[in-house]
């Protein structure tokens, strides 16, 4: 109930709006900007820095404030617009970053997952002109989160209980597909890489004016796969290379975070997961 229908990119949250939002493992504030997005007004106002991302980078699972767009502002003492939204894949977010201040723009934060994939490879297969749903196709999604929203007694019981019974099953005989378990091979992960920058490559990003850092967020299980290694070896042949022009930087996360730093059921980042990508991002700033 707190997204709307956005002609350009789908659904973004309601603007200048304040809700909550709990479950079994956290329960967060939300304060939205007059842009839709998780973070302050002045934010938007000729950011230095913007981070692009999903509900990785939106920080899903800690508080306002804590997201490690907001971390990084704090050490750095710049403005930083924390423009990631849950579901976004990498071409919706180069879409809306179109829409912002960018003017005085030095670093493009962008969160790669899994997940992205599908809206990347539609965008390539439509020369890169992401088409976007109607309102009746946005309204249709709304109705199937329904599960997600509502509450009734048991309802935890029987989806845990449902998950563990598939992992049990799968241990002798693999025949579920568990999203915790959602296997993704090297040869996968290239075509992952090779979709990806091919997005960035025909974005309306400035490479000689602006740093992009990119890094991956997933769930622990998929932490550890060589995307980044792939898209940046791609990215230093051509065509890209002479784009890019030694701008393009990517940085491994799994270095830092461990499974201490995620949620057990949700899957997403703790504050603590937060703070490592704020410090490790920072480092790698100041050194432009």
């Amino acid at each position: 109930d707190q997204m709307v229908h956005d002609s350009s990119l789908f659904y973004r949250f309601k603007a200048n709006n304040n809700f909550n939002f709990s479950n079994r493992e956290f329960n967060n504030n939300y304060s939205i900007n007059s842009f839709g997005l998780r973070d302050d007004e002045k934010s938007l106002k000729s950011p230095v820095i913007i981070c692009l991302g999903d509900s990785y980078s939106m920080g899903w699972g800690v508080e306002q404030g804590k997201s490690y767009a907001q971390q990084i502002e704090k050490k750095a003492g710049l403005v930083v617009l924390n423009a990631g939204i849950s579901s976004y894949g990498t071409a919706r977010e180069l879409k809306l970053l179109q829409l912002l201040d960018t003017s005085e723009v030095k670093f493009i934060i962008i969160q790669y997952c899994l997940n992205d994939y599908t809206e990347n490879k539609m965008s390539v297969e439509n020369h890169f002109n992401l088409n976007t749903s109607s309102k009746n196709s946005f309204d249709s999604v709304q109705q199937s989160y329904l599960w997600g929203r509502y509450y009734f007694p048991g309802k935890h019981f029987l989806s845990i209980g449902q998950l563990f019974l598939k992992k049990c099953v799968n241990n002798y005989w693999p025949i579920f597909k568990v999203r915790t378990i959602r296997e993704t091979s090297v040869e996968d992960v290239r075509v992952h890489a090779s979709v990806f920058i091919d997005n960035l490559y025909h974005s309306g990003i400035s490479f000689n004016k602006v740093h992009v850092i990119v890094i991956f967020l997933d769930s622990y299980a998929h932490l550890q796969n060589p995307f980044l290694a792939e898209a940046g070896q791609l990215s230093n042949t051509a065509p890209y290379k002479s784009k890019f022009d030694n701008r393009l930087h990517f940085i491994e996360m799994g270095d830092v975070l461990n499974k201490d730093d995620y949620y057990l059921l949700d899957l997403h980042l703790k504050e603590s997961g937060h703070k490592k990508i704020a410090d490790k991002i920072w480092d790698e700033i100041r050194k432009y």
